[in-house]
């Protein structure tokens, strides 16, 4: 009972003491300011004020600086960002060591105050560029995923299309950047796609051609030049309807592609090329005196020979001076060809027997060397053919 008193009173002696030193101010184990740091920490380590629980007025006590968030409790803002350190931790739960806490290239200061970017997100419109990238080296919104709202990303412009996210229509062709990649899969960095001559906003609004396809028609002539040089339509590949391609007109025959019969002779260019073989640029491609439409459509004559029959006489001077027929040598059918009864004998080619003594202008030439002018030849008072059938006699001798 007495060893257990004796202790009782060593305990109460040393409790009194450590309340006596306590009071007293030990320097040891005193915190004046209740910063969570000793007094002699304060003084002796960290220079902090003993009697002032946040020293630098950063809305962090010392303690918090030092133990939870090892910033300087004697700098405002630990990481000259331009935050106080407590506004970082309590309000914007930022880094307050780091000038940039979500590594985006802009300080947290910037993107709270100058640039209201998300300061805990690279990339605050999504784009796929940092937020610095925009701000600092393309001048594109931060805030905006698309800048120059052409339909393209910020981001796409930059590291897939390589347009300009500060401009609409990159290649000023008169297509928004967005257009031409999405809708009409053409280049948004040249004006002109398919290099045809036309832009890509010509080709699809004015001309309704294909932006990618330098002939749309497939023609033989590119767009551009259709349009520009020929007046021909880029969409169809023969203008003129005359069966031959634009292309083939302007390039191999040198025939107007606009105008289905260039020599205006009856016959369309087509027709000229593939069927008669004639020259679709001369109307008169056998030089006869008639139209290449004319022989073939009128008169069924030939367009390439000049005297169709061969009977010496051209198609037009049977038609037009002894109104023959063109396609029969002889027209009377008398033995004697046409040119020959013209040419040689003055006789009718109209006419079987000219001097109407009974015998063919033919029968009188070739086999009896009669006139065929002269009804009676030997002027005897007998016709030819009186002397030949009738009396047998002579007709060349009185």
């Amino acid at each position: 009972m007495k060893v257990n008193q004796s202790i009782a009173l060593v305990f109460a002696f040393v409790l009194t003491v450590c309340v006596h030193a306590q009071d007293s101010g030990g320097p040891t184990t005193i915190d004046t300011d209740k910063d969570g740091l000793y007094d002699k920490l304060e003084v002796n380590t960290h220079n902090t004020n003993p009697n002032v629980a946040d020293t630098d007025g950063d809305g962090l006590e010392d303690g918090e600086e030092i133990y939870d968030y090892n910033t300087n409790p004697l700098l405002k803002d630990s990481d000259g960002d331009g935050l106080l350190d407590g506004d970082e931790v309590k309000i914007h739960q930022t880094n307050p060591l780091a000038a940039d806490s979500d590594l985006d290239g802009l300080a947290d200061r910037e993107e709270l105050n100058v640039y209201n970017t998300g300061v805990l997100d690279k990339d605050s419109d999504k784009d796929g560029l940092l937020d610095g990238i925009e701000v600092n080296t393309h001048k594109t919104d931060p805030n905006v995923g698309d800048t120059d709202e052409d339909g393209l990303g910020d981001g796409e412009e930059i590291y897939d299309y390589n347009t300009n996210p500060l401009l609409k229509d990159s290649d000023r062709d008169g297509l928004s950047d967005g257009e031409e990649v999405n809708e009409h899969k053409t280049s948004a960095l040249k004006s002109d796609t398919d290099g045809d001559g036309l832009t890509d906003a010509e080709e699809l609004e004015k001309y309704k051609t294909d932006p990618n396809v330098g002939d749309s028609d497939g023609d033989g002539l590119g767009d551009g030049v259709e349009v520009g040089e020929h007046g021909t339509n880029p969409l169809l590949g023969d203008t003129d309807g005359d069966g031959l391609l634009d292309g083939i007109e302007v390039n191999t025959h040198k025939t107007d592609p606009n105008v289905g019969d260039t020599d205006e002779d009856g016959l369309g260019d087509g027709e000229e090329i593939y069927d008669y073989n004639t020259n679709p640029l001369l109307k008169d491609s056998d030089w006869d005196g008639l139209l290449d439409g004319q022989e073939v459509n009128e008169h069924k004559t030939s367009a390439l020979e000049p005297d169709t029959d061969g009977d010496g006489l051209t198609d037009s001077e049977e038609l037009e001076r002894h109104k023959t027929d063109p396609n029969v040598a002889d027209t009377d059918g008398d033995g004697l060809g046409d040119g020959v009864e013209v040419g040689e004998h003055g006789t009718n080619p109209l006419l079987g027997d000219t001097d109407r003594d009974g015998l063919s202008d033919g029968e009188e030439v070739n086999k009896y060397k009669t006139s065929a002018l002269e009804p009676d030849t030997d002027g005897d008072g007998l016709t030819d053919s009186e002397e030949l059938e009738r009396h047998k006699t002579d007709p060349n001798v009185a």
